[in-house]
């Protein structure tokens, strides 16, 4: 029982999944079943990290901006200020730059700025592109998925912990996602779920661009999951078949951020 519970396999994917599974229903009622990721995300945490302040590491930073933006993607949903979609991106740029300084300040100045930029840019746009689909959970559940799914599989070989991090979230937005297709119900997703997926994979991706572990041009496939996600006209159909039709355009991305991690050109 210990070996399984160790399994980075168990911790990363299948401890997630079925816990973001349980979540999302048991949280159904209340509209916080995008709850369902951070759930997930946490548990891995629990079994292969710590929760602990001191020390503060990058990893620990990583940890409690998840539940920060967490918590304030749930109140930001319920304020529901419409200048937020403008207002976040921004915010998204500052923690990726406050949590890369250190890492970049070994390199030369110019290659230390293009980082910062690439960085920046990079996290702005994927939690621009993550918060256009508030109110579509299917999208947004495919989105996630897509996106925790290649960047888990994607920095897995230069960072196991990374890897498992950003593959619960992806396994958990894939139980979120899950439901919807077996009950024909979409379930809230909202800031709560879109806000931390999209901040934890970006600086996580980042982290790798910065250390040399992911070439730079993963990431713009990496952006185009979610602004796909949002523009792919879905004629009305069952969720089933809305999510089928999302996979098809988002997978290719994903396999090719996979591909182009694991065979740089």
């Amino acid at each position: 029982m210990q070996t399984l519970l160790h399994h980075p396999y168990f911790v990363a994917a299948a401890a997630p999944f079925l816990v973001a599974l349980l979540a999302a229903e048991l949280l159904l009622r209340l509209r916080l079943s995008g709850l369902a990721l951070i759930a997930g995300f946490a548990l891995t945490v629990f079994l292969v990290a710590s929760f602990a302040l001191h020390p503060l590491t990058l990893t620990q930073q990583i940890i409690y901006t998840a539940l920060a933006a967490s918590l304030l993607g749930v109140l930001f949903s319920l304020i529901d200020w419409p200048w937020l979609n403008a207002l976040l991106p921004l915010a998204g740029v500052v923690i990726a730059l406050v949590l890369l300084w250190p890492l970049v300040q070994q390199h030369a100045p110019l290659k230390m700025l293009m980082l910062l930029a690439g960085s920046a840019g990079f996290v702005g746009l994927l939690v621009w592109g993550m918060d256009n689909l508030i109110d579509a959970p299917i999208r947004a559940a495919n989105a996630a998925t897509a996106l925790g799914l290649s960047t888990g599989i994607a920095v897995w070989s230069s960072s196991t912990l990374y890897g498992e991090f950003a593959l619960s979230m992806g396994c958990a937005a894939a139980a979120h996602l899950l439901i919807q297709m077996v009950s024909n119900q979409a379930l809230a997703a909202e800031r709560g779920f879109t806000l931390p997926a999209s901040l934890v994979l970006g600086v996580i991706a980042c982290v790798a661009l910065v250390a040399g572990h992911l070439p730079w041009y993963c990431l713009p496939l990496m952006v185009a999951i979610p602004l796909l996600a949002w523009v792919m006209p879905l004629p009305k159909m069952a969720a089933l078949l809305q999510s089928l039709v999302l996979s098809v355009m988002t997978a290719p991305l994903a396999l090719g951020v996979v591909y182009l991690a694991r065979h740089p050109l």
